[in-house]
C-alpha cells in the first residue's frame, strides 16, 4: 500500500483487502472476549466508581457527539458505584456509548442517566429493523448498512450477566434506551 507505483485500482483492492483484515481482527477478539467472560476469567470484580468511568468516556467521545451535532443531556449522580471488573466495565461502556452515537441522527439527542442501581442511556434513532429480542444475539445487527460485527450487545450482555446487572432495551417514541439495573 506505500508503494509509489500502485494503481488507483490496485490500491483499492488493497485497501478493500486492509479492511476485511482489520474486522477479522476486531472479530477475534470480540469473540476470545466473550469467550473469556463466558468462563468466568474475569472473578477480580471489585467496587469501581461508575459516576467516574460514566463522565470519562463521555468527556473522551465529546469530540464525536458534537461532530455529529447531537445534545447530550445528563442527569448523573456523584459517587455511585457498582461491582464489576473494571476492564469489563470500560469495554461495556464503551459499546453502549459508541452505539448511541453511531445509530443515532444527525442532530440527534442522548439523554444519560445515572442513579443509585440504574444507568440508562437512551439515543434518537430509526426504529431497528430485527426483533429487539434478537438484538443481544452474537451477529444480530440492528441496521443491516452498519461497519458493525454484530457482536458488541452480545458482549455487553455477556457482561452485565457476570456481574449481577439486568440489561434491557427498549424503542419508544423514537428514542432506543438500554438500562442497565445493578
Amino acid at each position: 500500500m506505500q508503494s509509489e507505483n500502485i494503481s488507483e485500482a490496485e490500491w483499492k483492492n488493497l485497501n478493500s483487502i486492509n479492511d476485511a483484515a482489520s474486522r477479522l481482527s476486531k472479530l477475534n477478539q470480540s469473540l476470545l472476549l466473550l469467550s473469556k467472560i463466558e468462563n468466568g476469567q474475569f472473578k477480580q470484580s471489585e467496587p469501581v466508581n461508575l459516576t467516574v468511568a460514566l463522565e470519562r468516556h463521555l468527556d473522551n467521545l465529546n469530540e464525536l457527539i458534537s461532530a455529529k451535532g447531537i445534545t447530550l443531556h445528563k442527569q448523573i449522580e456523584p459517587e455511585v458505584m457498582v461491582f464489576i471488573h473494571p476492564y469489563l466495565l470500560d469495554i461495556l461502556l464503551s459499546n453502549v456509548l459508541m452505539n448511541a452515537i453511531r445509530h443515532n441522527t444527525e442532530q440527534g439527542v442522548i439523554n444519560i442517566i445515572l442513579k443509585k442501581g440504574l444507568l440508562s442511556i437512551q439515543n434518537s434513532g430509526a426504529e431497528l429493523n430485527i426483533d429487539p429480542k434478537a438484538l443481544f444475539s452474537r451477529f444480530k445487527k440492528g441496521n443491516s448498512d452498519s461497519d458493525s460485527i454484530g457482536i458488541g450487545l452480545s458482549l455487553v450482555q455477556k457482561i452485565a450477566e457476570s456481574s449481577a446487572m439486568e440489561v434491557k432495551y427498549t424503542y419508544q417514541d423514537r428514542m432506543h434506551t438500554i438500562e442497565f439495573r445493578f
